[in-house]
């Protein structure tokens, strides 16, 4: 799954460069750096000479990341056995249950964890995964929108919470876990402010998003103003995602032609993504 792998990978990198500033700065920001097959390992080589037990867990931790990363399950668990520190724990668990797809567990280890007092970089991980959770469960909804809440006022850099927000309204949201259109759309309009920190990648995603979601709420005449407005960069595949925003758009006004002009120029522009634009074609033609 393309989404779990990028939030894996964030949830890797994000704690290791953290980690990084207070514990074994040249070496453990080399590691980081590195991405070798052997992380783990020399991860939890700086943790057995460390001293300082704070020390000790991140570097632990940061080699249970990797070992999960890549699917070892077994060294995963024993480099989290290892950590003392127990809402690095919990949130390992919680981590661990992401990465097998047990989605009902996922949010069963912090379930009674006043998440607002954890330690100020595992707050927002810890929030989404919990959201994430209640959300396959079918929890109540305030829940879910108190921990994306949560976990987006965590975010500790612009960068950072514009992501957060891209993950939490696409996982949650667009996946159809919670179906909201209107809290979706508000939730990337708060996106707004942090804009300018973010990749074109994010910044694609959010920008056609929230145009489509305007249409969805019986706005498609804004949708189509706002999506004017943005200007994609060069990349074929983020100018295909335009390509097939415009042809939602204009699909939910009823101009059938215009909307298959817009998604046949989506597959000309990034042809892998034909398997997700030809469904939308052949509704059109129904």
């Amino acid at each position: 799954m393309k989404k779990e792998m990028i939030a894996m990978l964030a949830a890797v990198m994000g704690l290791s460069v953290a980690a990084a500033e207070v514990v074994f700065p040249a070496e453990f920001q080399k590691i980081a750096k590195s991405n070798a097959a052997n992380a783990a390992e020399q991860y939890a080589a700086l943790a057995e000479k460390a001293k300082n037990p704070a020390q000790k867990d991140q570097a632990y931790y940061a080699a249970f990341l990797q070992a999960l990363g890549r699917k070892k399950f077994d060294d995963a668990q024993k480099y989290l056995n290892s950590v003392q520190d127990k809402q690095m724990k919990t949130l390992g668990a919680m981590e661990t249950a992401f990465k097998k797809r047990q989605w009902q567990e996922i949010a069963l280890p912090a379930e009674n964890e006043k998440l607002e007092t954890w330690r100020g970089d595992l707050i927002s991980r810890a929030a989404y995964l919990r959201a994430y959770g209640h959300a396959w469960n079918k929890k109540t909804h305030p829940l879910v929108e108190k921990d994306i809440a949560l976990a987006v006022s965590s975010s500790a850099n612009p960068a950072e919470k514009y992501a957060m927000i891209c993950q939490c309204a696409s996982s949650i949201y667009e996946s159809g876990l919670v179906r909201d259109n209107a809290k979706e759309l508000a939730l990337l309009q708060s996106a707004e402010p942090c804009k300018k920190a973010t990749t074109q990648w994010y910044l694609q995603r959010v920008e056609c998003r929230i145009a489509v979601l305007l249409g969805l709420t019986g706005k498609a005449d804004e949708g189509l103003k706002y999506l004017a407005a943005y200007k994609v960069d060069k990349a074929e595949s983020r100018r295909s995602g335009v390509a097939q925003a415009y042809g939602d758009l204009y699909a939910m006004k009823g101009d059938k032609a215009k909307a298959k002009e817009y998604y046949e120029e989506a597959i000309r522009l990034y042809p892998p993504w034909k398997v997700f634009v030809e469904p939308k074609l052949k509704k059109l033609a129904k």
